[in-house]
């Protein structure tokens, strides 16, 4: 099978899926679609995934209610795309949603270090808006830790003049908790770890539930 037979067979599926949609009164946008696909080459029994420019001949398309199709991006293997608010790809490499944290919070800081805002104050924002959208979807991200920990840190870095805080202190002062003398700063690599198991707890609670229910003849 070529590469071109097996997309043909894919864009079957999503034609049906599309149709599904609009039968029930949906809608899928162009603006909001993308798709990836991961072809390999092999080189002496080494398995190597192919490039966005090898690719170009290979296309795509939704239905429109108008009965038009249009042909939706296609994107090579680790380019981060977002879908639920997280940023992910194929390549699994977490890069792409640790990047887009990263330029939120300095984006948050810049605009703390130019307001007018007490210390007091920007310790609050801090707490209410810029930790819950940092660390919102932490349980999807899968970057090395250190790269997480420099880019969470580059952004207190450029908070802590607005803290009220001396920017220069040692590092491991900003996470550690204020009754060793610490700013009690969130830890990110810990904040990922919790949420994950959250997530995992969760789930076995859900399917301890679902076992229960079934077995009990409910």
């Amino acid at each position: 099978m070529t590469d071109e037979e097996f997309v043909a067979q894919l864009q079957v599926a999503v034609n049906d899926w599309v149709y599904l949609v609009q039968a029930s009164g949906g809608h899928i946008k162009r603006a909001k679609s993308f798709w990836y696909i991961t072809l390999f080459d092999f080189v002496n029994g080494v398995a190597t995934p192919r490039r966005l420019p090898s690719m170009s001949s290979l296309r795509l398309t939704i239905p429109q209610p108008g009965g038009t199709d249009v042909t939706i991006p296609l994107q090579d293997f680790d380019h981060s795309s977002k879908s639920l608010g997280v940023y992910s790809s194929p390549s699994n490499s977490g890069v792409g949603q640790v990047d887009a944290i990263k330029e939120k919070g300095l984006t948050w800081a810049a605009k703390a270090s130019s307001s007018p805002l007490r210390p007091k104050e920007v310790w609050h924002s801090l707490t209410l808006q810029l930790y819950p959208s940092m660390f919102f979807g932490s349980n999807c991200i899968s970057a090395d830790p250190q790269y997480l920990d420099d880019a969470i840190h580059s952004v207190y870095y450029q908070s802590l003049s607005s803290l009220g805080v001396n920017r220069h202190i040692t590092r491991a002062f900003r996470t550690l908790p204020a009754r060793y003398q610490g700013l009690g700063l969130r830890e990110p690599n810990l904040e990922v770890l919790s949420a994950k198991i959250c997530v995992h707890i969760v789930t076995l609670v859900r399917t301890l539930m679902m076992v229960l229910f079934f077995t009990s003849g409910i």
